[in-house]
């Protein structure tokens, strides 16, 4: 055997070696979202359908369509065993392993002249690497994503030296949007990759083709049985932010997106480096050109989405293959004659990498021992002994209320998912009080509710009276954020609810689909009734506007006066003057005289109205509307601050501001409105106005518990 050859299969022996041991450090941790493949994937191969439980409904709760889908082959082939832990761990370490092999593979295919005796360093790096070794044995989508995403770059690479090789790239990447549904937009990066660095006309075309028709087929299917474009998993996660205020999220130092990055970049300082020496290469510009864009866009979404609760950066793992192939090459370039004194400076790279893991490696594996890690093994566990507990109390088939649904589901409860990810009407309203607490204590009434940590101020499930009034405590406590606990119906025990002799049905998954497509019908049923409220509340701009164009041609606004003063502010925040107006006469509603700010005797804005709009609990939003009196100057900018009296002095409870001139908002005439939402205890709270250095008068409100209210400016006025 050649010395070179040997020289490059005892680095490569050694990485497999570190990989192995350590995603030991982990033991069996599988996270309890990777259940939710699972239970989908038994259900598939039983032949129940796509659905969380047998009879469920058909929703995509499942961000991973392709995961899914082999899971339901090992489902299938009855290599699951008992809970499917071993399966989801041996798949997903020969993914992350493959990825480790292809990440060799596409160094040497992007950077051919680096030094074959540091061409071990960017899969060491991935091996010593806490993000992508935890994630890669957790049971989620990631080893397969990054090995698909590496499969398609290493594909494109050779595509583009030989304009004979077929266009296999393209199926790969087909496998990328399969697998995430973020996936898609790789397609387009590589698409303007290929236009940018080849000339290939039909050949673009074919490439292009055949991704569309699987990624076009896969769709028609999705529709077919779920209804949707979409999967309900990206209706429950992001819709709360917007594509098109990525910048505004960069920009916002405590934003969460920007958190996220700026943490990991923190902590990853000299690998980044190294990777940076690498992409400034222009000798081979073409191939850094593609990792920058996976790198750029998986950053990109991680910023979207806000980042994310789970540890270990989750949503980064795309990017890390790259990021080490950079960093090998980085030092590749680096200005060294001799292959002994780069290797060092590698092996010195290797330790920073592993040194920097050790501390977060540990952590997690105390937290999975721990059982603070969200565990499949401890929601197993937990979803058991409720299921034991329920069938003391003589419930066959108990509906269970939980935020961590993976493992109750492998357990074989039926699951009514907090979280909203596999259930369609929870990811469509986000615990919207006007209908969640409809949903949830008058329509579903589950036998067993769970709740914890963040899911409790989210949801305010257990702050709702008919909470109380049906459900008594198993296990609880009470913190800042709420009640958490297991609580169980007090139906259960009266003297009925210790017989229940009814045997279980489980309908087919033709009638899944179908009561889910009632399901869905039945609740834009109820949008449609309670259109004003949801969609001003939750800033719809378009779909308010539309609505109420729409019942106004028709004839059919609301009669009642609350909901036509709910119509009124949503009109006059959105700028419709005209129909405020119309909507104003009809309810009677008198407004008081505006207050004007102005600087030097001129008057500038006038703060026409603003309201505090109690919605649950101890959440609330602040909206004020204000109209432009004269066009603004360039800094002019409108602040508004409210803060609260308390024993140690002024508290400072929220802050919002229009600024400087450069949009529609400070054009003469303009009718704008600010919201800010905010958390808040009963108590005087002051308003101030601030323009441009000129303080208006402060504004005093009492808010009162519990209760919705309205206080106009001019007068104090407070409406009940």
């Amino acid at each position: 055997m050649p010395a070179s050859a040997i020289r490059f299969k005892v680095p490569i022996l050694a990485v497999a070696a570190l990989y192995v041991t350590h995603a030991a450090v982990f033991g069996d941790y599988i996270a309890d979202d990777a259940g939710i493949s699972l239970a989908y994937g038994r259900n598939l191969a039983a032949g129940y359908g796509p659905v969380l439980y047998p009879g469920g409904e058909a929703v995509e709760g499942f961000s991973n369509p392709l995961w899914t889908a082999i899971i339901t082959l090992g489902a299938a082939l009855q290599l699951d065993g008992h809970d499917g832990i071993p399966l989801l761990k041996v798949l997903g370490l020969m993914f992350g392993a493959g990825a480790l092999w292809l990440t060799i593979l596409v160094a040497r295919q992007a950077y051919p002249d680096d030094d074959p005796g540091t061409r071990w360093l960017a899969a060491a790096i991935l091996a010593a690497w806490t993000p992508f070794v935890f994630w890669s044995g957790a049971g989620l989508e990631n080893p397969l994503y990054a090995f698909l995403l590496l499969l398609a770059t290493l594909l494109q690479l050779r595509e583009i030296e030989d304009t004979r090789a077929r266009a296999w790239s393209a199926l790969a990447l087909a496998g990328v949007a399969l697998t995430r549904p973020e996936g898609c937009a790789f397609f387009v990066a590589f698409l303007v990759h290929r236009v940018i660095v080849v000339r290939e006309g039909w050949r673009l075309l074919t490439w292009a083709g055949i991704f569309v028709a699987i990624f076009a087929a896969f769709l028609t299917m999705r529709v077919m049985v779920f209804g949707d474009w979409l999967p309900n998993t990206y209706y429950a996660k992001i819709s709360d932010r917007e594509i098109t205020e990525l910048w505004r999220y960069l920009v916002t130092w405590d934003d969460p997106g920007f958190d996220y990055l700026q943490l990991f970049v923190l902590t990853n300082l000299v690998v980044l480096a190294a990777a940076a020496v690498g992409f400034a290469d222009v000798r081979h510009w073409r191939a850094s050109l593609l990792m920058l864009a996976i790198g750029s866009g998986t950053a990109v979404y991680a910023l979207y989405v806000g980042g994310d609760f789970w540890p270990a950066f989750r949503f980064l793992t795309p990017a890390l293959p790259v990021l080490a192939i950079a960093a090998q090459h980085g030092i590749a370039r680096l200005p060294i004659r001799t292959l002994a004194l780069r290797q060092t400076v590698a092996l010195a790279l290797m330790g920073v990498v592993i040194y920097g893991s050790i501390g977060p490696s540990l952590q997690l594996r105390a937290q999975h021992l721990e059982d603070t890690l969200i565990s499949l093994q401890g929601r197993l566990e937990q979803a058991r002994r409720m299921r034991a507990l329920a069938t003391a109390l003589g419930v066959k088939d108990p509906l269970y209320l939980d935020p961590d649904i993976g493992g109750p589901s492998v357990a074989g409860l039926r699951v009514l998912d907090l979280g909203g990810l596999t259930d369609i009407h929870i990811a469509r309203f986000q615990w919207y009080p006007a209908f969640f607490r409809d949903y949830i204590f008058k329509e579903k009434r589950p036998h067993i509710i769970r709740t914890q940590s963040t899911w409790t101020r989210t949801s305010r499930v257990t702050a709702f009276p008919e909470f109380d009034e049906q459900y008594v405590a198993v296990d609880s406590r009470e913190d800042s954020l709420g009640l958490h606990g297991e609580f169980i119906s007090r139906d259960l025990l009266t003297e009925a609810g210790l017989r229940d002799d009814t045997p279980v049905k489980v309908p087919s998954f033709a009638q899944a689909v179908r009561d889910t497509r009632a399901r869905r019908l039945r609740e834009d049923a109820r949008e449609r009734e309670g259109w004003i409220q949801y969609y001003s509340d939750r800033g719809r701009r378009d779909q308010f506007l539309t609505a109420f164009r729409d019942h106004d041609a028709n004839g059919t606004l609301p009669d009642d006066p609350a909901r036509l003063a709910d119509l009124f502010y949503g009109l006059l925040g959105y700028g419709e003057e005209a129909g405020a107006e119309r909507v104003r006469r009809m309810a009677g509603i008198e407004l008081p005289e505006p207050i004007v700010l102005a600087e030097g005797g001129r008057p500038v804005l006038s703060l026409i109205t603003y309201r505090v709009l109690q919605r649950e609990m101890d959440w609330a939003k602040l909206q004020l509307f204000f109209e432009v009196l004269e066009t603004a100057r360039s800094d002019y900018k409108l602040t508004l601050h409210l803060s609260r009296a308390t024993v140690g002095g002024v508290e400072r409870i929220a802050r919002a501001h229009v600024p400087a001139r450069g949009s529609s908002s400070w054009v003469k005439g303009a009718t704008t409105s600010i919201e800010m939402p905010l958390y808040f205890e009963p108590g005087v709270y002051e308003m101030r106005a601030v323009l441009s250095g000129v303080r208006g008068e402060p504004q005093v409100c009492r808010i009162p518990a519990g209760q919705r209210c309205e206080l106009m400016l001019g007068t104090h006025h407070l409406k009940r």
